[in-house]
């Protein structure tokens, strides 16, 4: 008889809770908190790059509708599919109308996105196909048979196992390898927080912590695979799951990267271990029965699986440790349809294994006064080059985080002149007693060189641009 990998329906509701609530936090605190900076008529971004320059703009409909009411509307609309599927109405219609909403919001402005989002929406694309509103939901609770699709679960579980390794994959740099790359991060001033600064330079710690995540990294893929082709061993999934994020997210800030992961976790989770807590025992038991899907269905999920598939190879090939040349493409250009970046089609994870970089940065805008000083418009303070810490709260916070990570991804030449301005006429009006003369979007690098014993020493620049030479800046960085 064939193994079938096993599921619970309180395992699939409680998940279906836990993905709505982050979908609802990230739009509503990630994206709607720095609404007029990112999606309005001054967001940082010209408004013209995206139709032409990101793969899947086209497909977003805030980019065909590029109006800043319509865009609020678009938000509302998004918060009302959140809530609608964390208590289970309609799923079947409200989770691609979901997928669709956040799928537009992150391609309206495609730097602020990040891998959990991506990740949610994959997840979330699964559960499509599963019966995700029996248990705690507003539908009323009926004793009886649900049927759940066995190729559907397969392909939820091979997806979290591509996850983690192809998170494994990525890790190349010497410093996972020989040990302290927690230890650099724990220190960062954006992945580390107050607790892990305080322990960055404990050895004993993060040592075992460092070598620690490489390990479940390895085992999780593992015992998925023993799942879903021998015997169930999700209690031990889940106890590997769980020791991986939450350290993470003791000691990392990395947004809802550890929330996310977690909430994939519940799918692991048995009808048993649900069912210690009182409150989440149902009323009605619902029996699961596995089915075969349609022949119709059965096309889709194969071509599911092929994409999924196809996206982890043109990884590897491409991106992982296992390509050390790093010499073009290795396969054709397999993204053709042009949507793929939230997609299945793109398995790319390597964000959930960032390497210690070589190079870091911040930017941020300045005003030059009468006397050549410059002055930060964000602090009002002398311009230090001092790296900004990234906590507290309000838009103008969020942008700093959002800065550094720009730097990295140099997209100098797509920052939007009108937002430059709205920043200088706003600097004006607070400070009318400055003799102001221009504006400057400033970037400060620190070039990290590696010495002896773990340690190492920097070497900082600084490249000052007025907005009116931002259109030159990409032929300075494509040389």
């Amino acid at each position: 008889m064939q193994h079938k990998p096993v599921i619970s329906l309180q395992a699939l509701s409680l998940a279906r809770i836990a993905l709505g609530c982050l979908f609802l936090f990230d739009i509503l605190y990630y994206k709607f908190a720095a609404f007029a900076l990112f999606y309005g008529n001054n967001s940082m971004l010209a408004g013209t790059f995206y139709p032409n320059g990101v793969r899947g703009a086209m497909f977003s409909i805030l980019n065909l509708i590029n109006n800043q009411a319509f865009t609020f509307c678009w938000f509302v609309f998004s918060v009302a599919l959140a809530v609608a599927y964390i208590v289970g109405y309609k799923t079947r219609y409200v989770a691609p109308l979901l997928w669709y909403a956040f799928y537009s919001i992150c391609y309206k402005n495609v730097y602020i996105t990040f891998g959990y989002d991506m990740y949610m929406l994959h997840l979330l694309f699964f559960t499509f196909f599963l019966p995700v509103s029996v248990y705690y939901s507003v539908n009323k609770q009926v004793a009886g048979k649900v049927q759940v699709s066995i190729a559907a679960v397969r392909l939820l579980y091979a997806q979290v196992a591509l996850v983690y390794f192809l998170t494994l994959v990525a890790k190349h740099g010497f410093t996972w390898w020989d040990g302290y790359a927690t230890s650099i991060m724990m220190a960062d001033t954006i992945t580390g927080n107050p607790i892990s600064h305080a322990l960055s330079t404990v050895k004993w710690l993060y040592m075992p912590l460092n070598y620690g995540v490489l390990f479940i990294e390895a085992a999780l893929p593992v015992f998925i695979i023993i799942t879903l082709v021998k015997k169930n061993v999700n209690s031990y999934i889940v106890v590997l799951m769980l020791l991986l994020h939450l350290p993470i997210q003791l000691l990392a800030n990395v947004g809802l990267f550890s929330a996310v992961s977690l909430s994939a976790m519940v799918f692991y989770l048995s009808t048993g271990q649900i069912n210690k807590i009182k409150f989440l025992r149902p009323k009605q038991v619902v029996v699961l029965e596995y089915s075969k899907p349609t022949a119709s269905k059965q096309v889709g999920f194969i071509i599911v699986a092929l994409c999924m598939a196809i996206g982890a190879l043109q990884f590897v090939k491409t991106d992982s440790a296992l390509n050390t040349k790093k010499a073009g493409k290795s396969l054709p250009d397999l993204y053709a349809l042009q949507f793929e970046k939230f997609t299945i089609l793109n398995q790319n994870w390597s964000m959930y294994a960032p390497n210690p970089p070589a190079n870091i940065g911040w930017v941020t805008i300045e005003a030059k006064n009468a006397e050549g000083a410059f002055t930060d418009v964000f602090t009002a303070e002398p311009a230090s080059g001092n790296e900004p810490q990234y906590l507290g709260w309000g838009a103008e916070k969020l942008l700093r985080f959002y800065m550094r990570y720009w730097h990295s991804k140099k997209t100098y030449n797509f920052l939007s002149s009108r937002w430059l301005k709205y920043h200088a006429d706003k600097y004006n009006t607070e400070h009318p007693t400055v003799d102001f003369q221009n504006i400057y979007f400033t970037n400060y690098s620190r070039k990290v060189i590696p010495l002896k014993n773990n340690t190492f020493t920097t070497k900082d620049t600084i490249i000052r641009l007025n907005f009116n030479q931002l259109t030159e800046v990409s032929k300075f960085l494509k040389k």
